[in-house]
């Protein structure tokens, strides 16, 4: 079960750290590192693992380049050297049924992630053909937090856009623990409200680092007690530079960095 994986990892590693694995091989290849992304991802990975509640993957930083095979033995890699730690696929996956299946297929046969994420765009439809995996997490989009997306918040029956978009997804579906919702960073109402109407549901929160969301913010917005966070940093864990070590240190030091922030702000 995908939440058992992370109150696993919770109990024993005291973190809600997330490590996003989303290489830009544009700025591997100006930096004169070779472009083979799942070289670079190794860095990171053994460099954080000792932090990290999970890893998670941005589909798009490889399918960009045809680089899935990378992605997938990035994949492989995780599962037979921290098999412990679940992985998210980044895919914001949302169509009509008969799509959603072959999406669903591709997260959890082709990749044989632990989780992915959904847009709930399309109403219940969408998410079900996910759902139908019972040990894997749906992870669906909540609330984001780039500016853009502000009409998320503009309310009809006083009630703001995005929490119309969650109960059509969710009519009728049984909320098991395995569905998690995102919330960007900077939401800050939007994910005391969710937290507090979803419980026993977990949180993968974005925009943290690199995008100006701040730890202190969330922990003071959330049940600290009771925390079901996967906070997730990616940019800031990179170093683009030739040097392997320096990969690897760089990513180490600000890993250690934010868990210790995270553990401060938690109490963990």
């Amino acid at each position: 079960m995908f939440y058992k994986m992370l109150e696993n990892r919770l109990k024993t590693n005291q973190t809600l750290l997330c490590i996003g694995l989303d290489p830009d091989i544009d700025k591997l290849n100006d930096c004169g590192f070779k472009d083979s992304l799942f070289d670079f991802n190794k860095l990171i990975i053994d460099a954080t693992y000792s932090k990290a509640l999970a890893f998670k993957l941005q589909i798009a930083f490889y399918s960009s380049f045809a680089k899935e095979d990378e992605l997938l033995k990035t994949i492989e890699y995780i599962k037979e050297n921290y098999e412990d730690i679940p992985i998210i696929l980044d895919a914001k996956r949302g169509d009509i049924g008969s799509t959603a299946e072959h999406y669903a297929k591709e997260a959890f046969v082709r990749y044989g992630v632990d989780a992915v994420t959904v847009n709930p765009y399309m109403g219940k439809d969408s998410i079900i053909p996910f759902l139908e995996y019972k040990n894997k997490g749906t992870i669906i989009l909540a609330h984001n937090s780039n500016k853009s997306a502000y009409t998320q918040d503009e309310k009809f029956d006083e009630k703001p856009l995005y929490e119309h978009f969650l109960d059509n997804c969710l009519n009728g579906v049984k909320i098991t623990p395995n569905i998690c919702f995102v919330i960007g960073a900077q939401c800050l109402d939007s994910l005391k409200n969710m937290s507090n109407k979803f419980p026993n549901n977990w949180f993968l929160v974005p925009g943290v680092g690199k995008q100006g969301g701040k730890i202190s913010d969330i922990a003071n917005y959330t049940n600290k007690k009771e925390s079901k966070l996967i906070i997730n940093i990616s940019r800031g864990l990179y170093s683009y530079c030739c040097s392997p070590d320096k990969i690897s240190e760089y990513a180490r030091d600000k890993s250690e960095y934010y868990f210790n922030e995270i553990n401060k702000e938690f109490n963990l």
